[in-house]
């Protein structure tokens, strides 16, 4: 088991939930600065859509990859 893999994926799978939360709670625009300039840019359904995928979809998939990964022994720092 490597724990700096397992630690780093646990970050970015907690960050995915976060933004979910935010998500369900009606917060978003207030804060994830970023979704404002990509709501203008794409339109309301689909920048809100990107980035929702790049901000909550994204971390969860690759935390979990990485977690995987770390239980199995494969450590991030020797990529």
């Amino acid at each position: 088991m490597d724990l700096t893999t397992v630690v780093l994926g646990s970050l970015a799978i907690a960050y995915g939930i976060y933004g979910l939360a935010i998500y369900r709670l009606g917060k978003a625009e207030q804060k994830f600065w970023k979704l404002v300039p990509m709501r203008k840019r794409f339109g309301q359904k689909t920048g809100t859509a990107i980035h929702f995928f790049f901000y909550v979809i994204m971390p969860i998939i690759v935390g979990s990859v990485l977690v995987g990964a770390g239980l199995r022994g494969v450590s991030i720092l020797d990529v």
